[in-house]
């Protein structure tokens, strides 16, 4: 007995007619005879009663409790083939920080996600910090974060860098194409936080605590830019991604460092991931060299 005639069988107590079953199957009706021959020989009994009708077949009371039997058969032959589909999908588990997933690696999501269809790819959305303890725990692959990991089990891969802008609502006065961070009022400023070396240059300048709103997703920022003096500062990628219409840039005299990116990977990655891991960092390396920052 083999699938192929379990198969057959499913297929006549279904239509019940040697005919139809032959025209369904591309095969001729004598062969579809035959088949049937050698499987109820295989089993010991017969599992139909041939009708007086042209081609017509009845199950056996046999045949009826085999038909349960065959459809287990051919469910547990086509969930054994599912696996091998399964063994070729390779998953990836991937951690970002809000500002770049949806900013400057976009496109690049959008882009794996067709070009690589046998990849199975969760992607999380959380802030750095997190990330790392993911990362450390094994619970994702890789991280992509705003800064470098202080865990000494992780490696921290640069991937790109940016600068940062100020961004505000109006039309630009003369002269505005760049201001310099004592002309920026902190009660007007709409806060949100990236990194430690900008958290430090921030500080410099505006007292902690003092803004006139924070937010911990970029998008929020320009919903309360109401005020022409107020004034948010992002990485240029996020700022010109969010820009309103009644909006402009403006570049920094005294810059903060510029926002670096980097790929978090656990020293002692899982050998089922290591080829997929290596295909990823590959394919956002080429995607980085497009980008115009």
């Amino acid at each position: 007995m083999n699938i192929e005639d379990v198969d057959l069988f499913l297929e006549l107590s279904k239509n019940q007619n040697l005919t139809v079953t032959a025209n369904n199957l591309f095969l001729t009706q004598p062969t579809v005879s035959r088949r049937l021959a050698m499987l109820e020989r295989d089993l010991g009994y017969s599992l139909f009663i041939r009708g007086k009708g042209y081609g017509t077949i009845s199950l056996t009371a046999a045949g009826k409790r085999f038909s349960t039997i065959a459809q287990q058969i051919s469910l547990l032959d086509k969930e054994a083939h599912a696996l091998k589909s399964y063994a070729d999908i390779q998953h990836l588990s991937i951690g970002s920080t809000d500002s770049i997933a949806s900013y400057p690696l976009k496109n690049f999501f959008h882009m794996i996600s067709k070009e690589q269809a046998h990849w199975d790819i969760d992607i999380t959305i959380c802030d750095s910090l997190e990330i790392y303890e993911l990362v450390a725990k094994r619970i994702i692959d890789i991280g992509i974060t705003n800064g470098p990991s202080p865990l000494p089990e992780l490696v921290s891969i640069p991937v790109f860098e940016e600068e940062f802008v100020v961004v505000r609502r109006g039309k630009r006065p003369p002269g505005y194409e760049t201001v310099h961070p004592s002309e920026l009022k902190e009660n007007h400023e709409i806060f949100q936080i990236f990194n430690d070396e900008y958290h430090y240059w921030h500080n410099s300048w505006w007292t902690a605590g003092t803004p006139k709103g924070r937010v911990n997703l970029a998008h929020f920022t320009v919903g309360f830019l109401n005020d022409p003096e107020d004034w948010a500062i992002l990485p240029i990628s996020v700022a010109q991604a969010l820009l309103p219409e009644d909006g402009y840039l403006s570049r920094l005299l005294e810059s903060p460092p510029k926002r670096k990116c980097f790929m978090i990977l656990h020293k002692k990655l899982r050998s089922d991931r290591q080829a997929t891991i290596a295909a990823f960092e590959a394919r956002l390396n080429e995607y980085v060299r497009t980008l115009r920052l």
